[in-house]
């Protein structure tokens, strides 16, 4: 059995991984906006041309 300190610091180890990955997802997602950004004005001249 764990003691209750013990279940205590795998709950905060726990919610710091999944702050940790949730950051990581904004980042991800801030990282891939510039780039549908970048894309966009490259298809709107590939169908005027």
């Amino acid at each position: 059995m764990l003691t209750p300190y013990q279940r205590i610091s795998i709950c905060k180890t726990l919610i710091n991984t999944y702050k940790s990955y949730e950051k990581e997802k904004i980042r991800g997602v801030k990282k891939q906006n510039p780039r549908t950004k970048n894309l966009r004005p490259n298809l709107s001249q590939h169908t005027s041309s």
